[in-house]
């Protein structure tokens, strides 16, 4: 128990589980409890059918017409078996919905259209494929014609960079104005399930949820018309005009036409035995993801996010500022986090450092801001891939952590928090030498 609470308060001191903290809150205790929330549902699809169809389980009666032959297969989430369903797009294996309708010149029905002024939610749970090309993404949900600034709609997809799962195309678009249409990184490896939200308030935001903790989050003001267009809907599908690349396993993915609260997303989240989240005790499956990294690495890559773009912002010239003689440059602060990524990656992880990387040389072997920057982003890439290949067993070993009795999650522990230390040193030297943090412009 004393070490539970020690970590708990390391985590919160990091801000690591500060968002789902926040989200947690308010938090409806009957709701958390497993309501799920079903004021205003659209339509919910398991997609546990063993073939044909993906038949809508609200009771709307909305169902998405199998194209190809959609595979059905086992999945495993939160230590439980459920039946899903395999999107392969570039196999032709997705679901439409009244697409021969709409090619007959038949109006689609308005049940997934979004009206001006409107809010929505989608909702999934995934796990992409490591077959899927690198750099390559593909829709889950969508109804727009394509994704260009003047088609109106949405899309929520996922791509896959470097083995990691990306949320991509989640945007909006009234025709006019497009928001969203970019990259975040969710820390979930290929290969392992996660659960994936999308939240849009008219006129307000447009927020990405992973795992009911915040990773994407942007000013969604702008969009004041309407989202609605004549297109097809689409799982397993990028837009009407752009097929994407997605292979997936995907179940439980449900359309509202309102924005969940944050009571109805974690009830959500939490809904349903099989979908559970694993307890944090529980020993973690080989290629699943427990609680604990799934939220570390979640968190870890939002932040890390801001470091590197933060970073970007400064000149050739900028990188050479210092507040003061004696004390770090940009410049060294960069190879210090990026020192210490990779030495205790290496050392307290066990993940083998790549070949011509030595954490000791890296201030005399790097020397231009470019080569500053590719190495940090590759530092980091390095701790996600450290972090995702441990299980539970593996993060309990124990270890020596500079001198003191501690286990590999301790170390973890000890990166993010570098991390955020480094990030707040960094704004400050931007805030001091005239550079705007990109967050802020």
């Amino acid at each position: 128990m004393k070490t539970i609470k020690v970590l708990i308060a390391v985590f919160l001191a990091w801000g690591l589980i500060g968002s789902a903290i926040a989200d947690h809150h308010n938090v409806n205790v009957a709701a958390a409890s497993g309501g799920f929330p079903t004021n205003q549902l659209v339509g919910f699809y398991k997609l546990d059918e063993s073939s044909g169809d993906a038949l809508d389980s609200s009771g709307n009666g909305k169902t998405y017409t199998e194209r190809g032959t959609v595979a059905s297969t086992t999945g495993i989430i939160g230590g439980e078996s459920v039946n899903v369903r395999t999107l392969d797009r570039p196999a032709g294996e997705y679901f439409s919905r009244r697409e021969e309708l709409w090619r007959a010149g038949v109006t689609d029905d308005a049940d997934f259209d979004v009206p001006a002024g409107s809010d929505f939610t989608i909702s999934f749970w995934a796990k992409l494929s490591s077959s899927m090309s690198n750099y390559t993404a593909g829709g889950i949900f969508s109804k727009r014609n394509a994704v260009s600034a003047s088609d109106a709609g949405y899309t929520f997809g996922l791509g896959n960079i470097n083995n990691l799962t990306y949320v991509r195309h989640n945007s909006v678009c009234d025709g006019t104005a497009t928001v969203g249409d970019d990259s975040a990184s969710t820390g979930i490896a290929t290969d392992a399930w996660g659960h994936y939200m999308m939240v849009f308030t008219a006129d307000s935001t447009l927020k990405t949820y992973v795992n009911n903790t915040e990773v994407f989050s942007v000013d969604a003001s702008s969009v004041t018309g309407s989202l609605e267009n004549t297109k097809p809907n689409y799982i397993g599908q990028l837009a009407y005009n752009s097929q994407g690349d997605i292979i997936a396993d995907v179940t439980h993915l449900g359309f509202w036409s309102k924005a969940l609260d944050s009571s109805e997303r974690t009830a959500l989240y939490n809904s349903g035995k099989v979908l559970a989240p694993a307890s944090s005790t529980a020993i973690t499956q080989k290629g699943e993801q427990s609680v604990f990294q799934a939220t570390f690495l979640g968190a870890y890559g939002g932040e890390t996010d801001k470091l590197v773009s933060l970073v970007e912002e400064f000149s050739e010239k900028g990188f050479e500022w210092r507040p003061a003689e004696g004390i770090r440059s940009v410049h060294e602060a960069v190879l210090h986090v990026t020192t210490a990524n990779y030495g205790i990656g290496s050392r307290f992880l066990g993940k083998a450092l790549p070949e011509g990387i030595n954490p000791r040389e890296l201030g005399k072997t790097i020397k231009t801001r470019e080569e500053a920057i590719a190495v940090l982003k590759d530092s980091i890439q390095f701790v996600k891939e450290a972090v995702g290949s441990l299980d539970d067993a593996a993060l309990a070993e124990p270890i020596k952590l500079f001198g003191s009795d501690s286990n590999r999650m301790g170390a973890v522990l000890v990166l993010g928090g570098h991390a955020y230390e480094h990030l707040g040193q960094l704004i400050a030297y931007a805030r001091s030498s005239g550079v705007v943090p990109p967050w802020s412009q």
